[in-house]
């Protein structure tokens, strides 16, 4: 006869024991892996750092689409991106269609006020929207290239043919690289 002072062994397998074990096992897993993860993202990738462009100063080239320029306007804009190339120097060009000088102005207006300190511009409607335009200190400088212009309005304005356009561009552009 058993009595109930008797301790009856448990079958193999079951019990308490186990399912606590293995809890505490899952969560040091999950807090190992949670380590490793946080350890992994934290140091893989540093912060991407990205160029500020938008202090830089600007050179523009503006341009009418008249089939005549256009060797002048892709040799310039070639020019252009070499001479700004290594510098702290943003470039952007424009080429619209543009019959007269008059439609011109707003184009120019607008470079201006997107903050182009140089302007290079290919033919005359440009060049006569350059010959119209205020000029005043401190803003762009422009360079009119083959612009059919007489004489230079200020001086804020360079008149240059195709041929010294490159040495007038270098330079142009060395200056805003200097006054930076």
């Amino acid at each position: 006869m058993r009595g109930p002072w008797k301790h009856r062994r448990p079958a193999v397998g079951t019990g308490r024991r186990k399912p606590i074990g293995l809890a505490l096992l899952l969560c040091v897993a999950a807090t190992v892996g949670a380590l490793w993860v946080f350890s992994a993202t934290r140091h893989a990738n540093p912060p991407l750092k990205v160029a500020d462009v938008s202090g830089r100063p600007t050179a523009c080239l503006a341009s009418d689409s008249n089939p005549s320029n256009g060797a002048t306007v892709t040799h310039l804009w070639s020019l252009m991106r070499h001479a700004v190339s290594g510098e702290r120097v943003n470039a952007q060009q424009i080429q619209v269609p543009i019959p007269r000088g008059e439609n011109a102005g707003p184009y120019l207006a607008g470079l201006v006020n997107q903050h182009c300190d140089l302007v290079v511009t290919v033919g005359k409607p440009f060049g006569q929207a350059i010959d119209n335009m205020p000029r005043s200190p401190g803003k762009a400088q422009f360079i009119a290239v083959d612009s059919g212009l007489a004489r230079p309005g200020s001086s804020q304005l360079t008149l240059v043919s195709t041929n010294a356009a490159q040495k007038a561009i270098q330079v142009a552009i060395s200056k805003l690289t200097a006054s930076e």
